[in-house]
């Protein structure tokens, strides 16, 4: 580190406020949460006057793609570099690398400041590389209030390059809790907010969500005052957690900051984890028989299998997925379609996966299904279900063993 603040201090840096950021889940643990919300506040967000030039005790870090200048001092991270193909955070260990090699380790006091211009401008991008740097376990983490523009309309100098640090090794500590699973999201236990604009909200979202767009916590590009957004998120209970979405969590960031300086135990989700976990067929097998069990070789053996559909897929939920956003059709059309019935295929192998043996299954009954196996050779069999419906397939994989003697 000593290397690396020579360099920063002669090509000029920023000074380091040594107040520790704490994340949620340590909140919560020491249940002084709520309590702590002003705390978060001054030390999440720096004004542009708290930067002294003379200091080198922090590392800058501007994720805009393209910067046309940089503050002095700043290395360059675009923030689309930690996002996958899909629009999802990359793995923790990939990220982790990422910043390593730009020379930022997880004991470094970092600010963040940053947009993406092809988005429209913003903070959000910044945002997002601060809530993904909370997801990684680093403590000392800062946004910079006003960015560049304000930092240049401040008369304030600037650099044409950014500068280049010497490798660091950077160890992630992940705070799970900042990312929403899909059984949390339909648990029902959290309150959702859909941050997306109006109009998407409109065409389709997460059943029970409500509608905060996230432009709404902003005065130009910054949050707006702590009474504002009090009376903004005043119906919201923060005895619930809460998970707020957008296509691909980067602009539900914006609304995940206040709540967090707010006090709530606040998770970032994205609308396509929705869509694609939501299409995955919605049963349960809830019993599956062998009879005879343990069998002998040339038996005639029955299986039988029970499914039950899940509440909310039987339900339906159409809907849910805006025309215009290019995911395809909601998970409701996707699990409903036409109304087509289930079918169900045994897969039977042998312990040394050697043998494969396919058996369709009848339906029964609504929600029986059964189907004979020839038993062969003497072993340990084990049982699998392959189900379908609509072109969606879901493998039950090992559910039983059957025995041949």
């Amino acid at each position: 580190m000593a290397g690396r603040a020579g360099v920063i201090l002669i090509l000029m840096a920023i000074i380091s406020i040594s107040i520790s950021v704490v994340s949620p889940a340590t909140a919560e643990r020491t249940g002084d949460r709520s309590n702590s919300s002003g705390e978060l506040a001054s030390s999440i967000l720096m004004p542009l006057e708290k930067i002294n030039i003379s200091d080198a005790g922090s590392i800058i870090i501007d994720i805009s793609p393209r910067p046309a200048e940089y503050i002095p001092g700043a290395i360059s991270i675009p923030y689309d570099r930690f996002i996958d193909s899909g629009g999802r955070p990359k793995p923790a260990n990939v990220m982790a690398q990422i910043l390593g090699e730009a020379g930022v380790s997880q004991d470094d006091s970092v600010i963040i400041y940053g947009e993406c211009q092809p988005c429209g401008g913003g903070p959000s991008a910044a945002t997002y590389v601060f809530w993904i740097l909370k997801y990684l376990g680093h403590e000392d983490v800062r946004l910079l209030e006003g960015g560049i523009d304000e930092w240049v309309a401040a008369s304030n100098p600037t650099s044409a390059e950014p500068v280049v640090l010497a490798p660091a090794i950077y160890t992630s500590s992940v705070d799970a809790g900042l990312l929403a699973t899909y059984e949390l999201v339909r648990s029902g236990l959290p309150l959702i907010i859909d941050a997306r604009t109006e109009k998407e909200f409109e065409s389709g979202s997460i059943p029970g969500a409500i509608n905060i767009p996230y432009e709404s916590v902003l005065d130009g590009r910054r949050i707006r005052d702590r009474p504002e957004l009090e009376e903004l998120f005043s119906d919201l209970e923060k005895k619930r957690p809460v998970v707020v979405y957008t296509n691909t969590g980067i602009k539900a960031s914006m609304i995940w900051l206040p709540l967090i300086l707010l006090g709530y135990d606040a998770k970032i989700y994205t609308w396509k984890d929705w869509i694609a976990d939501h299409s995955q067929l919605g049963i349960d097998i809830v019993k599956a028989e062998a009879d005879p069990n343990p069998a002998s070789s040339g038996d005639a053996v029955k299986i039988t299998v029970t499914i039950r559909e899940r509440e909310e897929y039987a339900e339906g939920s159409g809907g849910e997925s805006s025309p215009g956003s290019g995911m395809g059709p909601s998970a409701g059309e996707q699990m409903k379609g036409d109304g087509g019935p289930y079918t169900l295929r045994a897969l039977i192998r042998d312990e040394g996966e050697n043998r494969l043996h396919g058996v369709m299954l009848k339906e029964t009954s609504d929600d029986s299904f059964a189907g004979v196996w020839a038993a062969s050779h003497p072993g340990t069999y084990n049982l699998g279900i392959m189900a379908r419906r609509d072109n969606i397939n879901r493998l039950f994989p090992n559910i039983l063993q059957i025995e041949v003697r």
